[in-house]
């Protein structure tokens, strides 16, 4: 694996306070330096510097109001809207996701595609074409498309750009697709990750939590992935891959599992489940799991029964993250979450029934609001701060 770079705890303040100040100009632009301050509790000379960095870059700009009678102007700082197109796209069993945005977060484009994951170099193919228009197409964009994120779900090398492992998709094992993205689109910057760690990025992204906030995304696709995002930054493990919280066992004489075991998590309480307890024998696949989204939105008495399965067994594996972690708030996200939408008080109350009463919190599970777009989100949030970054 490719060795880590070592950061030092004065570059990381330096990132920090640079994120906090672009995060604070995105979500109250126009804005001035002094006000800047006052919400981020930043000193202003600490402000200024930081300012100077995204002006440089081009990433943002100021201007200045009409002169007026009771003294000097203010100067007000705004996004570069046309700095340039970010694309984020999640890889998973059951679809493609392709999410377009400007450098704001404002939705230019969304794609899903239920096949061509199946097929790595058909999705080589449209995805270099798909980049290709928005490459040339749209002029009033001053850096074109800036790069390319891919969230994909098991292992990826970031040193020779192969996907090594994915449990669901053997057809990916051994395919480079860092090399055969280039051959089609050289020019483009492309980067990489897992998909839960994407989620919890997206959430970020998207302001529904504190970037500073204790956060375990669970990444509820066809299996579970579980992601820790802690004080900004996400927890890596040494190979880079998200924690298996699928693969939690919960029976050593349980259910046959795809990753060879008996007993995890994901045979009962996963989207997967769900459909093995509601359409037993049929292949999961997106059809089917936009109907079980669909029959869980007014559950029948059989989908009743079913999500409080579901619910009893995943409270097992969120009670033993709170066990390890004590997150400050736990996301269930992607298609589990949009089948358990609105049953966020039941997971609460069947979760702290399995924890000792000091760590209980009625709250600390939630619903991500970005349903099955989390992962993409999240890749544009890494797009986004490759680039603050590179303005170091």
């Amino acid at each position: 694996m490719k060795k880590k770079e070592h950061i030092s705890s004065f570059e990381i303040m330096r990132r920090t306070n640079l994120e906090k100040v672009y995060l604070t100009i995105l979500a109250h632009h126009p804005i001035s330096r002094i006000d800047i301050s006052t919400k981020t509790g930043l000193n202003k000379m600490t402000v200024t510097n930081c300012v100077r960095t995204l002006l440089e870059a081009k990433l943002i700009f100021e201007w200045e109001v009409a002169e007026t009678s009771t003294g000097r102007p203010p100067i007000y700082l705004e996004l570069n809207y046309n700095y340039g197109i970010f694309i984020g796209i999640e890889i998973n069993y059951l679809s493609t996701k392709i999410l377009v945005t400007d450098i704001v977060g404002r939705v230019l484009e969304q794609r899903v595609d239920p096949d061509v994951a199946q097929r790595p170099r058909n999705f080589i193919i449209e995805v270099s074409e798909f980049v290709k228009k928005y490459q040339h197409g749209y002029p009033q964009f001053e850096n074109g498309v800036v790069a390319v994120s891919i969230a994909l779900p098991g292992n990826y090398d970031e040193e020779t750009g192969m996907v090594e492992f994915i449990a669901n998709m053997p057809q990916w094992n051994g395919f480079n697709i860092r090399e055969e993205l280039k051959k089609e689109i050289p020019k483009i910057p492309l980067f990489f990750q897992n998909t839960g760690r994407a989620g919890a990025k997206g959430e970020v992204f998207s302001r529904k939590v504190a970037a500073e906030t204790n956060l375990a995304y669970i990444q509820g696709s066809k299996g579970l992935g579980l992601s820790i995002y802690s004080r900004g930054s996400e927890i890596i493990s040494s190979t880079g891959y998200q924690g298996r919280f699928g693969h939690m066992i919960i029976d050593v004489d349980g259910r046959e599992c795809s990753c060879g075991n008996r007993g995890c998590l994901e045979r009962y309480a996963s989207i997967d489940a769900l459909g093995d307890m509601l359409y037993p024998g049929e292949p999961m696949d997106n059809e089917l799991c936009a109907e079980i989204i669909r029959r869980a939105k007014n559950p029948d008495k059989e989908m009743t029964a079913a999500l409080e399965t579901v619910i009893k067994y995943l409270s097992v594996g969120l009670a033993n993250i709170i066990n390890c972690f004590n997150p400050q708030k736990i996301c269930i996200g992607n298609y589990l979450g949009m089948a358990l939408k609105g049953k966020e008080k039941d997971i609460n109350e069947a979760v702290n029934r399995l924890l000792v009463p000091f760590i209980r919190d009625p709250h600390k599970v939630y619903i991500s609001d970005l349903d099955e777009w989390g992962a993409s989100y999240g890749c544009i949030a890494l797009v986004r701060g490759e680039m603050l970054y590179k303005a170091l």
